[in-house]
């Protein structure tokens, strides 16, 4: 992983080795198909995970 602070979720992704990159796209569009209504974005170069005003803040790193 590098230390640049990615500019969005697919570049946030792209800084992981190929084989953990996998996962965080499965666990991302298993999540997506469980709670459709979930954003995913990042916050402070983090990924965070909104649903309704809840916040999973890094699950996924």
């Amino acid at each position: 992983m590098t230390k640049e602070k990615p500019e969005n979720v697919k570049a946030y992704i792209a800084q992981f080795p190929n084989k953990m990159q996998q996962k965080l796209q499965e666990v991302l569009a298993c999540l997506k198909e469980v709670v459709p209504e979930a954003e995913i974005s990042l916050k402070w170069g983090n990924l965070c995970i909104y649903v309704s005003q809840s916040i999973v803040y890094n699950c996924c790193v």
